[in-house]
């Protein structure tokens, strides 16, 4: 290797780290975004904080973690300004978006889990301080869950 290659090289070493600074925005941030446009008091119910925590969980779907993936890839991919659009800008989004298949199930499957975080039991990381409930003014039956998921601690 000559000097000239020696010094390009290198160069292009210390270069590239600087040029790879493309910001990277996880599904969960096209998620919780989406989430709150469906949701608006998304960010007062910990909706994400559910969603986070029962697709974590090994009796959680593993079809409906890959669609919820997949979904927000594929609604990334159409604009990658999601996370920065307005109201109304997300909205034509969405819009154009449902009209795919996936999109649809993708959008569904949002609100199935986004209903159960709002008036599921707070011990499965929703309803946070049982906002949900209040909202329809429901009273929690009893008894209530004291572990997630039927789990006994012997």
């Amino acid at each position: 290797m000559n000097r000239r290659i020696f010094v390009i090289l290198s160069f292009y070493i210390l270069i590239k780290p600087l040029n790879a600074k493309k910001q990277t925005t996880s599904y969960w941030e096209v998620i919780n975004s989406t989430l709150n446009h469906l949701f608006p008091k998304s960010k007062d119910l910990n909706l994400i904080n559910f969603f986070k925590l029962v697709t974590s969980d090994k009796y959680f779907d593993k079809d409906d973690l890959k669609l919820l993936i997949k979904g927000a890839n594929i609604l990334y991919k159409m604009d990658n300004n999601y996370l920065h659009l307005t109201k109304i800008e997300k909205e034509k989004l969405l819009r154009k978006f449902e009209k795919n298949s996936t999109a649809q199930r993708w959008l569904s499957i949002l609100m199935y889990y986004g209903f159960e975080a709002m008036f599921g039991d707070p011990i499965y990381g929703g309803n946070y301080k049982q906002k949900g409930w209040s909202s329809i003014k429901h009273k929690a039956g009893f008894p209530r869950p004291k572990n997630k998921y039927g789990k006994n601690h012997v």
